[in-house]
């Protein structure tokens, strides 16, 4: 499989453009500190918080899906 050079060079650039913009998030946060609260929550919590974000983003899908079906 051959990808074209405009294709990786826009992966690329997408790449570094959301690497420049996780680091302007990141820059005063205290990872460690961050690793280490993280590492006292309790996973059940943790993992309901994963499920309300999976199913947040399903039903945003739904419904973008349902507003450009007549565009089709």
């Amino acid at each position: 499989m051959s990808r074209s050079p405009s294709g990786v060079l826009r992966a690329v650039v997408g790449i570094g453009i959301s690497l420049v913009f996780v680091y302007l998030a990141l820059r005063g946060v205290d990872l460690s500190r961050t690793l280490s609260l993280l590492g006292q929550a309790r996973p059940e919590w943790l993992v309901l918080a994963a499920a309300a974000v999976v199913g947040d983003l399903a039903c945003r899908a739904l419904r973008w899906q349902v507003l450009l079906a007549p565009v089709r």
